[in-house]
C-alpha cells in the first residue's frame, strides 16, 4: 500500500470517528435535555399540588 493510500485510509477512518462522536454527543445532549425537561416537569406540578392544597385550605 502507498503512502498516498494509506493516508486516504486513516482519513476515512478519522471522518468516521468523528460522526460517532458527534452522533454520541447529541445522543447525550438530547439525553441531559430529556432529564432536565423532566425535573422541571416534576418541579412544576409539585407546585401546582402544593397550590391547590393551598387554594382549597384557603376556601375552607
Amino acid at each position: 500500500m502507498s503512502k498516498k493510500e494509506e493516508l486516504k485510509k486513516q482519513l476515512v477512518l478519522a471522518r468516521v470517528e468523528i460522526r460517532d462522536v458527534k452522533s454520541g454527543l447529541a445522543k447525550r445532549d438530547q439525553d441531559l435535555s430529556n432529564e432536565v425537561s423532566d425535573g422541571w416537569t416534576e418541579v412544576w406540578l409539585k407546585k401546582v399540588k402544593d397550590l391547590r392544597a393551598a387554594l382549597k385550605r384557603f376556601q375552607e
